[in-house]
């Protein structure tokens, strides 16, 4: 089971921005579920 892959570039530049840094979390989780129960 490999690790998220969450840039820190990112995570400084989105700092303020939580609802985009959800977003984005929840589409790779989604993406990660659809990839284990397909």
């Amino acid at each position: 089971m490999d690790a998220p892959i969450l840039p820190k570039y990112s995570w400084k530049r989105e700092q303020t921005s939580i609802p985009s840094m959800l977003l984005s979390m929840h589409s790779y989780l989604t993406a990660r579920s659809k990839e284990c129960y397909s």
